[in-house]
This record gives C-alpha cells, structure tokens and sequence, in this order.
C-alpha cells in the first residue's frame, strides 16, 4: 500500500499545520493488436533500440531548441536522442522525456517516418506528468500530421509551444500549428489547449471551448485537422462546458502519475475490437485512457474527413478524406508552471497485415570531397517477406548541407527533377512480391559546400522508400563503395562550337567505363552544381544524353545550347570520381563598353576597351561617328589598337561615336555612344559688370562671353593697382562672381577678366570701375560678469572697426542655460537656469564677412536640491539614526518638516539634517523635508518611513508528505515528514514556547472498519534540531503514540529572547491484519503556543 500525505495551513487561534495520506494503486497494461508491427518503442534504455526510427523535429521560430531526452544515463553521443544531463536513470528503467520541471522548455520526438491508414491504427503508451510546480504544467500531445506519401519523413518542425502543445496554430492563427495536422489529442493539465486563442481560423468552438481566454485544467481535448493559421479546432473532450471538474492527468511522483491510453484511428469498412475490448466502428476513432487513481475513460467520434484543399496535394488523401500517411509523435510543453513530461511504452500496430518497405543505400565520394566533386549513390527499395505491394514505389533521397542531387536513374524507374536536397523517382512496374528487391536506382549528387566529409555524406543522408498504403522504408546512412579511378587524359572532339549548340561530339579518355553522367558547364558551375547534367541514354542517341561507343569512348550527340559564350569543362563522372576535358562555345565579340571622346581643333580622338571575344580572336573593329544626332558612314580599322583620332570634322557641331567588335563568327552588338564633344575656338572676351569694396576684399562680378565652340573651363582674374598688374586668380567656370581676399586696407583696384577653354585663354576684358580696401572688425569688451541661477542678468558686448551691420553669435561653446546674445546688438541676457562654469567664444562679422573672436567666460552658481537617498526602514523600540543631505546652494542651511509628520519618538535636527531618535508606533509615515540656503532659495522633498513591527510567533510545515507502500502485519512504515519551523519575535514577550501534534485515522473508502487504520498505530518523534538561533534550549520529543494530542517540541530561552528552531520530524504507522486494499488519508497538525 503505497502512502502519500499532503500539508496546510490551519485557520486557528494556536498556529498549526495539516497533513493527508493516500494510497495509489497501478492499473495493467492494454493488449495489442494484430497486424503489421509498425513502431515499438519501450524508451527504456539510453537509445531508442525497439522497431522504428525517431526523429528529433526542431522547435518553432522563439523557442529555445528542443528538450527531449532519454531519462536512462549513459549516452552522450550517439542521435538523435541522448542522455538526459540530470534527473536520469538506469538502463533499462528510463522513459522518453519531453521536458523537465523548468520553465518555458518544449519537447518532441516522432517516428522518423510515417504509418499507413490503409489497414487501421491502434497506437498505444503511457504518459508521465510529476514533480513540478502547482498546478502543473502545460501538458502532453500525442499528435498526427498528414504526410506526402512520396516523401514520408515526418513533420521538421514542431508545433507552437504553451497552451498550443505542440499541435495547434495560436493566435487566431497568428502562429502557425504543426504542419498538415490531422489529430491533436492533448492530456491538458494545465487547460489553455481548451482556449479558443490556441487554435487557427474557421473554428465553432463547443460549450467546453473557452473563448474568453480562460482555463479548462484537467481535460483531454482532442483537435482536428489545420494547416499554418487555419484549423486546428476542438471535435472531442472530456469536458461538456468550461467550468467541467478537472480529471487528474498529473501526480508528484512518476509512479503515480502513470496514464495509460490507447488511440484507435478505424480506417477500414469493418468494425474493428482491440484485445482489451475497445470496439470501433469503421469510420470512426477511439481514444481510452485512465487518469490517475480512476477507471478508464473512452472518447469516441467519427474520424475527420479533411477537405481536398487543405494540405498542399490531394493525392494525399483517401476516398473518404482521410491521410493515406500519417506522421505521429509526443509533444511536450512547460511555461510559468513546471512538470517532468514523459512517454513509455509506444507501439503501433495496423489492423491487418500491410506491405512492410525497406530501404538501403551506398554512397561513393573521393577522401576529401570539394565543391564540384561527384557523389554516387546506389539507392535499393525492397518489399520485405509478407504482404505484397500492389500500388506503385517512391524512392525519395535527401543529401546533406552542401551536397546537391543532378538527376537519377534506374531500370523501371521515372525520376522527378531534383527540389532542393532531394530527388524523387517512382515505379510503376506493380505488383512487388514480398521478400524481394527493386531495381537499383543510381543517382549522381555533387559537392557544393567546403565542409563535405565522406563522413557527413554517409551519416547525413536519408532514403526512404513509400508508397499510399505501406509502412515506409527509412535509411539515414550510407555504406561507403570505394571510388573508381577518375577518368584522365580527357578531351572533346570537336572541341569548339557556337552556343546554340546542337553538334555532335565525341569525348575521349582513360578510365570512362563505367560513366553514369557528363556534366557541361563553367568551373563555378561544376562547383555550385548548376552545370548541364546529361545521363546515359535509355534507348540510343537523343539530345540531352550521351552513348558509350564501341572503342569505349562516350558520344554526345547533340551538344547542348548556352546561352552566351564561355570555356568550359565537360566532366565525366563514374562511381565517386570524375575527369574533365576543356570546351569552348564562341560566339561573336561582346559589346565594347561606350567609348571616351576627346574634341580637338576640328578633330576627335576616340578610345575604347576591347571586349571580351567570346572565344574567338577579335580581327577589327566598325567605328560609326554621329554629328549632331545623324549617323555618319562607318569606319573599318583593324585590331593593332584601340585609340583612334578622326580628323576634319566640324567645328561647334556635336559628335558622339560608337565602336563594335569583329570575329570570325560575326559583328558583335555596337557600343552606347560616347559622351557628345564638340570641337572648339578660343573664347571672346567676358564683361565686368560690377566691383564692390569689402574689408581687405573686393568682389568682382561679370558675364560669360561666347565660348569658341568649346566649353569654357575656368577664368583668370587680374588685380590692378594703377597700371601695376598684381598676381593673378585662376578661377573655375562657376560662378562668374569672385570675392578677391588679401587686398591691402586704403588701396584703390582696378580689375580685368579673360575666359578660358580647351584652345587656351582668350583676351582680357575692360577695367572695373576702381574700388577702395576697408579695415576688419576687432573685439575689445571687457569679461562678462557672473550670475546665478534665478537671477536676471544682462551684459552688452562692443566691437571696434569692420562694416556696418554686424552680426554677434556664439562660434564656440556654449552659453549658460537660460541667457542668450543679440544677434545685431551684441547684448547678452536672460535667466540663467543651470550652474556652472560656462566657457564659450564670441564671434562678431561685419557686412563684408570679416570677423573676431573672443573667448569669454560666465560663472553661474547653483540653487540648492535634496537628493538624498530614501531613508531605510526602521523598526519599533529600535534606535534610530540617519543624516540627510543637500546637494548646491550655499551654507548655511535651515532644516524642517514642511508637511506630515515624523513617526512618533523621531526629530529632525534643524541645524544638521540629522534624522533620529526611538520610534514607539509601528507603520508608514509620509512626510515633506524642507531645506533653505542663505540665499533664501530653497528644495523639498517627500519622505516615507517605515517603522515595522514585531513579527510574533508562527509555525510552518511542508504541504504534502508520503509514507510509500506496505502490507498489513509487516513492520510499521516510517518517513521523515519534512522540516518544521517555529520563529519566535514577539519582543518582550519571546523567550520559550511549546509545539504540539495531533494525528486523524488513517481512511480509504467509505471509512468501514477494514478501511480505517487508528490514530493509535500511529508514534510520533521529533528528532534533533535541524537548525536554531537565539540563546535558549531545544527539548525534543523522542517518540510518543498519537493516541492523544502529544508534544512534538518546545524550547526554553530568557524573556525577550528572539529566536528560531527548526526539527524533521519521524511518523510511523502499524499496518493492522485487518487493513484493506487502498489509498489511506489521515491529517497530522502542528500547533504552537
């Protein structure tokens, strides 16, 4: 008889404590049914070694990765499920462990491939969910998704997390569910799979259905079909309305947590009874679980028939709607509530016998594969002894990161285009005996990746070979061929054609027996696996193909089109190597990038860049002149180079040329045009139309003259003082303005202009009128003067010299907050709002765009503020002392209470700051500080100070305790009952104390006779102090029967002496001859006075 108690709190006036005991009794396993065997999974050891493969999916998009595990110790290395890293157990005890008690993890595992429905689906396991957080977490899913019989490796990514478990779309769809699901049948401790947020769209929710986001805890819901955001909604549930009593699918421990179920999916026309009498209509699905300490519960409905649009292909569907595969696995979720979330035992079996697949596969691939090398696999289907396969095979092979499939082929097999890492070939040749082989399918794969081992490729690549109706064949690894000697010495005659392709060709060698394929393409395409793939011929020569001749040499009869000209490499590959020959498509010449154009007096120069030749030499080249938008007559030169100059030309008209490229296989496309040139005459002469007098400047204005046919390209400007001409200025083309910097104040100047193009520099123009040089601007006002916070202050600045109007700024740091400076009048002013030393440079320019600087400083004081920390907590009858501060102003200060008051006992000294004295009264007491400066600028600040009182006498004992299991007449049961603590701070009253105990029978039933055990068979001992503080002596109680309310312990210390004492104490309990059979319950309470 196995014992559990449970504690709490007890309502009274002495502080006490309850425990409950109960029993638990297991419940047998389910009987199986016959037929195909299809997954038997126990998950009692360390790898998952019983019939069918897992796969470890990973988790959605914000999940942190998956936490499942296999709870037996010891593997650290071998996948895809490994040793859980804590809470393990011993070979052969273990259990598939989904999650651990911790916070937001998510589990899953699937069987590496799907099962049939073509003969029924009876699926049976137990589920685990314990020791966690109240009221447990999320739950357990056991989930079916659809698969494409073509492909039926289960689903790559599970579903969301939390109240979804692994199954549903949430959000209204927002987050997508597992893909292509059909059933979700989830063991919802916690209740939100019951909340209509965890489903997608077009949902009508039952009663039992929350739609205001609320909880239905304790309930096996089941979910129907949904793919990404829509579906997913509730068909079944053990619950009839929201508010339905919850069923206990959870315990502390793993053992009483067990919860065996058994799944019914009847996809056959005939009524269906499993051995342990669950009988199923056709049509129709049974789900029968017991939950913990209960009978057995059965939930039953018709299966969904799934709409031909839902999942991506129809053909995944039956006659009647439903998956020809399914994909199924466990799901586990925890969030803000913890649980251990555990699977045993899984089996499934169909109803009657079907076609059972296997596959296998050899790969070949050189030591040390790089990109571009081949990768031969020889893949191999067979229908194992038993039934016979009557519908046509798949054979579908996915390669690992950075290898990539070209093509397949194989006697009796149609082989699909690659899709991304994998291939798909069918056969068709029906029916397939049991006990026999398929022919072999060869398929040529390339590296693509730098990182690609022969270990990777034989670890990292999976065949599987399916059908509508059989169980799937599953490889996930390779047996290793040795490569064959690579072919050398490789050529291809003729070794050049055009691109359009089409021409026969023979490709010679060592080593060519043996080819499967001829790839023809570029050395980045060979690497990236983007080449032409030509596989042997399957009835003599045809495009896209290649023949073994007689001489053993390789004929490809018609080359393959390209569409621009390159050098390539047309490999042949063998098992695991290959040999390549050079290859050339030509083409005419590219198209010369557009031409540069230099304009000369009545002449061009012209020169380009020879384009690439598109495998054949470049013999000339047609240069075509355009003046002034009309094409003019072509001009043919040779190739020696590629600078012309193309003379008589006229002058101010526009010309633009175009070059094109000559071959022997034609005229490639002519260029874009050149930029337009035009050839040119020296300019005329500008005119001055204006020169201004500024400080130690002038500025000069004038107009453009005409140009000469040729751009103007800049200008030079002359100084003149008297007839004296000073350095001159080369200018640019813009503006025809130039203020001319560096004159001498008092002079007077005269100016002349010239303008300038590609044929030199034309005549100077008249001279400006003459203008005099003013003197620049100088800063002389004296240091500003300081200023405080609050204050208004005002200063006004002066400058002497320059040009009328000026303009004041700040060209360097900055001033004081709150003041600013007159942008015409040079006043600086306002209310300064921050302290501080102020460093800033005054900047005034007068109308001539001389200017000063000054650097200047203001200093401006601070205003006083409170910014002490809060004062700390203090407790009734303790003294009590802490010294407030203030940060600015000037001393000295004036300390007081400027609204509330202090606690009673408290004072606030006025002169220092200083907070102290004894509090008497407990509680909160808000009050305002209030400090003034000697300037009379003041700050305040709210304060509230606790005073906490004593905190008195309390007894507290753990919730829940178990005594385990015995037989009647054995030895009594004994267990520790967890640690019990007393603390005593009740002042001067602490000091000593007593603690009692008391114990109810012991009932299980309806509390008869033979299911009551007496408050008598049960002793209690207390046991040494597990912990004390505080001065005083620990009195135990070394063992007294429960007969009575009993002394448990007490302690004996000085009036007013606080302290706290802490003891484990012992329960036994004598089993009476007359006990029967069951879960016994008694409450134990602690008092203490």
């Amino acid at each position: 008889m196995p014992f559990a108690r449970w504690w709490r709190r007890s309502v009274a006036t002495a502080l006490s404590a309850l425990l409950t005991v109960s029993v638990l009794v297991a419940t047998t396993a389910p009987a199986t049914a016959a037929g195909t065997v299809l997954f038997d999974q126990p998950f009692n050891n360390n790898t998952p070694n019983g019939v069918g493969a897992v796969a470890v999916p990973g988790v959605p998009s914000g999940s942190t990765s998956n936490a499942a595990c296999l709870s037996a110790a010891g593997n650290s290395t071998t996948g895809p499920l490994l040793s859980c890293p804590t809470s393990t157990d011993p070979q052969g005890s273990g259990k598939l462990r989904l999650t651990p008690a911790s916070l937001t993890r998510q589990g899953g595992v699937f069987g590496a491939v799907s099962v049939p429905t073509s003969q029924g689906l009876y699926v049976t396991f137990n589920t685990y969910q314990y020791g966690g957080s109240s009221p447990g977490a999320d739950g357990i899913a056991f989930v079916l998704a659809a698969v494409d019989p073509a492909d039926p490796r289960s689903p790559s990514i599970i579903g969301q997390p939390g109240g979804s478990l692994g199954y549903s779309a949430a959000f209204n769809g927002g987050s997508v569910g597992l893909s292509n699901g059909y059933l979700g049948i989830g063991f919802d401790v916690f209740g939100n799979f019951s909340n209509s947020v965890y489903q997608g769209t077009g949902c009508t929710n039952p009663a039992y259905i929350s739609t205001t986001g609320g909880r239905v805890p304790g309930q096996v819901l089941i979910r129907g079909p949904g793919r990404n955001g829509v579906g997913y909604c509730a068909i079944n549930s053990t619950a009839t309305s929201t508010s339905s009593a919850a069923i206990p699918l959870r315990a502390n421990t793993r053992t009483a947590s067990v919860v065996p179920v058994e799944v019914v999916a009847n996809t056959t026309s005939s009524s269906f009874s499993t051995g342990t009498g669950i009988t199923v209509p056709a049509g129709q699905y049974a789900v029968r679980f017991s939950p913990v300490g209960g009978t057995a519960r059965t939930l039953t409905g018709t299966l969904p028939v799934v709409s031909s649009s839902l999942y991506p292909s129809p053909t995944w569907l039956n006659a009647n709607g439903v998956p020809r595969q399914l994909a199924f696995g466990w799901v586990g979720s925890t969030g803000a509530v913890t649980d251990f979330h555990e699977v045993d035992n899984a089996r499934a079996v169909s109803f009657n016998e079907v076609p059972d697949l296997t596959v296998s596969q050899t790969s070949s691939v050189g030591a040390s594969p790089q990109p571009g090398d081949p990768v031969s696999y020889t893949v191999t289907p067979r229908v194992e002894s038993g039934t016979s396969e009557p519908s046509p095979v798949l054979m579908t092979q996915t390669m690992p990161a950075g290898v990539i499939p070209r093509g397949a082929f194989g006697t009796g097999w149609t082989c699909a285009a690659p899709s991304g890492q994998s291939i798909t070939c069918t056969n068709n040749n029906t029916p397939f005996a049991g006990g026999t082989n398929l022919s072999p399918v060869t398929v040529v794969a390339t590296v693509t990746g730098a990182s690609v081992t022969p270990t990777l490729i034989q670890t990292g690549t999976v065949a599987t070979a399916s059908s509508i109706d059989a169980s799937p064949g599953y490889a996930s690894t390779t047996t290793a061929v040795t490569p064959l000697t690579a072919p050398g010495s490789v050529t291809v005659t003729p070794a050049i054609s055009s691109i359009a392709g089409g021409v026969a060709v023979t490709v010679r060698g060592t080593n060519l027996a043996g080819a499967t394929a001829i790839t023809v393409g570029t050395n980045d395409e060979q690497q990236t696996g983007t080449s032409v793939l030509l596989l042997p011929c399957a009835s003599g020569p045809a495009a896209g193909c290649f023949t073994t001749n007689s001489d053993g040499s390789l004929a490809i009869s018609s080359m393959p089109a390209r569409s621009s000209a390159a050098p390539v490499t047309v490999s042949v590959i063998t098992r695991g190597a290959a040999g390549s020959g050079s290859y050339v498509y030509a083409s005419a010449p590219a198209t010369p990038a557009a031409p540069t154009a230099v304009a000369g007096i009545a002449s061009a120069t012209v020169t380009w860049a020879a384009p690439a030749d598109n495998g054949s030499p470049i013999t000339g080249y047609l240069l075509t002149p355009t003046r002034d938008g009309v094409a003019q007559s072509p001009i043919t030169y040779d190739a020696s180079t590629t600078t012309r100059t193309l003379t008589g030309l006229t002058t101010s008209a526009q010309y633009t040329f175009r070059v094109a490229a000559v071959n022997a296989y034609g005229t490639g496309t002519a260029s874009l045009g050149s930029s337009p040139v035009v050839p040119y005459t020296l300019p005329s002469a500008p005119t001055i139309t204006s020169a201004v007098a500024g400080t130690n400047s002038a500025t000069v204005n004038w107009t453009a003259p005409a140009n000469g046919g040729s751009t103007i390209t800049g200008y030079r400007l002359t100084p003149y003082i008297g007839a004296v001409a000073q350095p001159a200025l080369t200018l640019p083309a813009t503006p025809t303005s130039q203020t001319v910097t560096g004159l001498t104040a008092g002079t007077t100047y005269t100016f002349r202009v010239a303008a300038i193009n590609a044929a030199g520099t034309g005549p100077d123009s008249a001279a400006s009128p003459a203008v005099t040089v003013n003197a620049p601007p100088t800063l002389n006002f004296p240091p500003p003067p300081a200023g405080e916070v609050g204050a208004a202050y005002q200063s006004t600045l002066t400058v002497s010299g320059g040009t009328a109007p000026f303009a004041w700024s700040v060209s360097a740091g900055a001033l004081p907050p709150g003041l600013t400076l007159g942008a015409t009048t040079g006043l600086l002013s306002g209310t300064p709002s921050q302290a501080g030393s102020f460093a800033f440079t005054v900047r005034v320019a007068d109308a001539s765009g001389f200017s000063d600087t000054r650097p200047a400083t203001v200093a401006i004081a601070a205003a006083p503020t409170l910014d002490f920390p809060a004062p700390p907590a203090g407790k009734a009858f303790t003294p009590y002392s802490y010294q407030l501060t203030v940060t600015g102003g000037t001393a000295p200060f004036a300390w007081s209470v400027s609204a509330g008051s202090l606690p009673p006992g408290l004072n606030l000294n006025s002169s220092t700051g200083l907070l102290s004295g004894t509090p008497t009264v407990a509680g909160t007491f808000p009050f305002t500080v209030r400090v003034t400066d000697s300037f009379a600028q003041s700050a305040t600040r709210p304060v509230s100070l606790v005073i906490t009182p004593l905190a008195g006498l309390s007894i507290s004992v753990p919730s829940t305790a178990s005594l385990g299991r015995g037989t009647p007449g054995s030895p009594p049961l004994s267990e520790r009952l967890g640690v019990v603590l007393v603390n005593d701070d009740r002042g001067p009253n602490a000091g000593s104390w007593v603690a009692t105990v008391s114990v109810t029978a012991f009932v299980t039933g309806s509390g008869s006779a033979g299911e009551t055990i007496p408050s008598s068979a049960a002793s209690y001992a207390s046991g040494p102090p597990v912990s004390t503080s505080g001065s005083g002596t620990f009195v135990p109680q070394p063992g007294a029967v429960l007969d009575v309310p009993r002394t448990a312990a007490s302690w004996t210390g000085a009036a007013g002496g606080t302290n706290s004492v802490s003891w484990n104490p012992t329960l036994s309990v004598l089993l009476p001859q007359q006990a029967v059979v069951g879960s016994y319950r008694a409450t134990v309470t602690h008092s203490v006075i």
